[in-house]
């Protein structure tokens, strides 16, 4: 299935009349409804219902699932008093359904005939996992088989990649703000990803390092200690049937973002030097493991700008530490992205903005069609 095209057209838990399509609340989905297939993109934690149905628990960002029928109805149902989704089915004008809560959709009047359907996850949750239970359809419809796509692509991060307030018309923001203008959809990651028509992970939280998170705080979930998990609270273990990226996109330097402070545990920044070093060998090496075929992206400094050649040379003197580690442990392709400083940070707390995002999107898409090898591990 490839990404369908979308202009805008919003609600907030109300009815939506584009073309023909008509999406409201209902009651509840029908009990004669029928399953549809779905084929899920990011990490999820699946439970039977007692009517044998399948629900979908999630939390990482940027988790999308897509449907194909045959027929003019489908339904949906949510339990999520936290995200906002967006809902693109065919070419039809894009539904956004905001905080819907423990409820059922039905999307009606579709014109005859076989459509697809795909439900995206807009915002972050890093405090709270949520539902989705699914693509229903009519008895008298017919659910049709939806493929992955043959290219996928992972990115491991942190704000840069979660769309952190990029919507937001202020660099100025409250914790809610940042909740509701937070897109990852819109962000570089996503748009990467939906430009090669790949599959894409997003396993990035706002704020966390790689063994120290933003400022020190919860220091138990730094995304060396999160990232095996399908949930942030480290109970189920991703076993990722199906995933197999070709392109792995790494950032993961919120540990420098803030000076340490007492209580923590490294004395000083050479401490924390040597613990990063280490775990980050140890994370590339589990990397490696699950995905062996993954060629490495790392988010880099764009050189040609660098006019201070003590600056350019401690930059190029990190990249090839780098690169001779990955070889040690057996990565042979490793690639540093140019990614200009002068990106639009109008977004919150001077994150990235949606031009930022853009921007940052064009340099990785130019990136990776330069090196066209790196969809085979190269």
């Amino acid at each position: 299935m490839r990404y369908p095209a979308a202009v805008a057209c919003c609600l907030m838990i109300l009815s939506c009349k584009a073309q023909a399509q008509i999406v409201k609340p209902i009651e509840g989905v029908p009990a004669d409804s029928a399953v549809a297939n779905i084929h899920v993109g990011g990490r999820v934690v699946r439970h039977a219902t007692s009517d044998g149905r399948v629900v979908y628990e999630h939390q990482w960002p940027g988790i999308y699932f897509e449907s194909r029928f045959e027929g003019q109805r489908v339904y949906l149902s949510f339990k999520d008093t936290w995200n906002e989704y967006r809902l693109l089915i065919d070419d039809l004008p894009l539904v956004t359904i905001a905080q819907p809560g423990d409820s059922q959709f039905e999307v009606s009047d579709l014109p005859p005939g076989v459509h697809q359907v795909r439900l995206e996850k807009v915002t972050e949750s890093i405090d709270h996992a949520a539902t989705f239970g699914g693509f229903y359809i009519p008895a008298d419809e017919k659910a049709l088989s939806v493929k992955a796509r043959a290219r996928q692509i992972e990115f491991i991060g942190d704000s840069s990649m979660t769309g952190y307030g990029n919507r937001s018309a202020s660099q100025i923001c409250t914790s809610e703000k940042v909740r509701l203008t937070t897109d990852t959809q819109q962000g570089f990651a996503a748009l990467t990803a939906k430009h090669f028509n790949a599959d894409y992970q997003i396993n990035a939280i706002s704020g966390r390092g790689l063994i120290r998170n933003y400022g020190g705080f919860a220091p138990d979930y730094a995304m060396s200690k999160v990232y095996p998990f399908s949930l942030l609270d480290k109970i189920a273990p991703y076993e990722g049937d199906g995933w197999h990226p070709q392109i792995i996109m790494v950032k993961l330097n919120a540990d420098y973002a803030k000076p340490l402070t007492d209580g923590e545990a490294w004395k000083n920044q050479k401490a924390l030097n040597a613990d990063y070093a280490k775990a980050f060998r140890s994370f590339a090496v589990e990397l490696h493991r699950r995905y062996p075929q993954a060629a490495f992206l790392m988010w880099g400094t764009n050189i040609s700008r660098i006019k201070d050649q003590k600056a350019l040379d401690a930059v190029l003197a990190w990249q090839s530490s780098l690169t001779d580690e990955a070889r040690r442990i057996g990565i042979n392709s490793v690639g540093f992205v140019p990614i200009a400083t002068e990106l639009e940070n109008a977004g919150c707390d001077y994150h990235p903005s949606l031009a930022g995002h853009r921007a940052l999107a064009t340099a990785l898409t130019n990136y990776i069609e330069a090196h066209p090898q790196l969809w085979q591990g190269h």
